[in-house]
């Protein structure tokens, strides 16, 4: 029991040697718009007519390609980056069988966070505030991007098939 305070003490002593925490590097994620079917930045232009009633200029890209390993039981669809003001979509969304105005839905969502911030209520971040729904309840295709998603989203979560090769 005697020996706690000194090594508390030892650790003590180190720390005031390290001036500052070392600065964590965020890797800039590599950004590519043009996908194997849809250019996220023609979409951005699009629906930044619908959030802003004019043209937007973020960075957006499509998220990494990651092999699956196993079935998924969520789906990140799209993201915001407050800190960079990036835009992210999931891949699996660059889909011919994804309809082309599902994914301007999602990344016209993505802008509404860019527009609306984080609000800060009884020391909580809200999001997705009554004024943030009631913008995205006015997008032409709001209910048919909902029904889409509830229905489909089954194929989004379904694993990648993965190529067998011959023993």
């Amino acid at each position: 029991v005697a020996e706690k305070p000194r090594a508390r003490e030892e650790l003590k002593l180190l720390f005031e040697l390290v001036p500052e925490a070392p600065v964590r590097k965020r890797n800039r994620p590599a950004m590519q718009a043009q996908g194997d079917t849809y250019d996220l930045e023609r979409i951005l232009m699009q629906e930044s007519m619908h959030a802003f009633g004019e043209k937007v200029t973020l960075p957006i890209t499509w998220g990494p390609r990651r092999a699956m390993r196993r079935r998924q039981r969520s789906i990140r669809l799209g993201a915001y980056d407050f800190e960079r003001q990036l835009i992210r979509i999931h891949r699996r969304l660059d889909d011919p069988s994804v309809p082309e105005w599902f994914v301007g839905f999602v990344v016209f969502h993505e802008l509404l966070h860019h527009r609306f911030g984080v609000e800060r209520r009884a020391g909580r971040r809200v999001i997705h505030s009554a004024a943030f729904r009631a913008a995205e309840q006015r997008h032409p295709c709001y209910r048919a991007a909902r029904h889409w998603e509830a229905t489909n989203l089954h194929r989004l979560l379904k694993r990648s098939p993965r190529v067998r090769g011959t023993r």
